[in-house]
C-alpha cells in the first residue's frame, strides 16, 4: 500500500483551504476512486483538489513538507478491499405457513428488518404479496 496526497489550494470550491487528504491505497486508480467517494468531482472529470502526488514522488515532500497554504493533513482515508463477496441466498423463507387454501411465506431482511410477505394458493399460483 502507498500513500497518495490530494492537495488543496485556496479555491472556495475545494472541501478545505490548503493542506491535503492522504489516501492509502495500492495504486493511483484505487486512490482516486476512494477520494471520489469522499469528495466528488467539482465538475465532471475535474478532481475536487488542486493536485495529487504519490509518496514515491519527491515533489510532494519538497513542495509541501509539513504544510500547504498554512494547513497540514486534514484527513487520512484508507482503501479497503473485500476479498470474499457477501453470499446472498434466494428462495429461502424465514417463515412459511400452509393453510387449507393457501401458503404464506415471509422473508425478513436481517439488516434493515424489512419483511416481504407473499402468498399463493395451494395449486402453486401466486395470488399476492407485499413488502412491509
Amino acid at each position: 500500500m502507498l500513500n497518495f496526497y490530494f492537495t488543496y489550494g485556496t479555491s472556495e470550491d475545494y472541501p478545505y483551504r490548503g493542506g491535503w487528504t492522504t489516501v492509502t491505497a495500492p495504486d493511483y486508480k484505487k486512490a482516486i476512486d476512494v477520494f471520489h467517494l469522499y469528495h466528488p468531482d467539482i465538475r465532471d472529470g475535474v478532481l475536487n483538489c488542486a493536485d495529487y502526488y504519490c509518496e514515491t514522488e519527491a515533489e510532494f515532500h519538497e513542495l509541501f513538507g509539513s504544510e500547504n497554504h498554512g494547513a497540514a493533513e486534514h484527513e487520512h482515508i484508507y482503501y479497503a478491499y473485500v476479498e470474499k463477496p457477501v453470499k446472498v441466498e434466494t428462495n429461502i423463507f424465514d417463515e412459511e405457513t400452509t393453510y387449507p387454501d393457501c401458503t404464506v411465506q415471509i422473508l425478513r431482511n436481517s439488516i434493515t428488518g424489512e419483511e416481504s410477505v407473499g402468498w399463493r394458493n395451494n395449486r402453486n399460483e401466486k395470488i399476492g404479496g407485499k413488502i412491509t
